[in-house]
């Protein structure tokens, strides 16, 4: 027991510095940032596959939503009405994330973090489609 009171008066003291630096300085003195070079999509998929290698699940995206292959036996419903859904983590995406539909165009390796790459539209819009709309969005 004796042991215990200096651990926790030191915790203490060490939550209460803690909470009087600034986030910056905090992270300053405790994080030792290097940058690593980017690796390929081509390394990243490999890497992604030795990963998820007989785990029973690989990597989210990009996939070819168009493609009927698969051993995934799990059936999900029909997801609610949108009016019956809550918002949650709504992104946009200058290119599709998945090969699919009429985003068949892979737009590159893109900044090799997420950026810019994708697949880009290969369908045509109608004058409809086209039309500005007149709300803001």
């Amino acid at each position: 027991m004796k042991y215990l009171k200096p651990l926790f008066t030191t915790s203490i003291l060490t939550l209460a510095l803690s909470s009087c630096m600034s986030k910056k300085d905090t992270v300053k003195d405790t994080v030792v940032e290097k940058e690593m070079p980017p690796l390929s999509i081509a390394e990243q998929r490999n890497n992604l596959a030795a990963n998820t290698k007989n785990k029973g699940f690989g990597p989210q995206s990009p996939r070819d939503i168009d493609s009927n292959n698969g051993v995934n036996s799990i059936i999900f419903n029909t997801s609610p009405s949108y009016e019956n859904m809550n918002l949650c983590n709504i992104h946009f995406h200058k290119n599709a994330e998945h090969k699919g539909g009429e985003f068949t165009l892979y737009a590159g390796d893109g900044d090799l973090k997420g950026k810019d790459t994708g697949y880009k539209y290969t369908g045509t819009l109608n004058s409809s489609e086209m039309k500005q709309v007149d709300y803001k969005v």
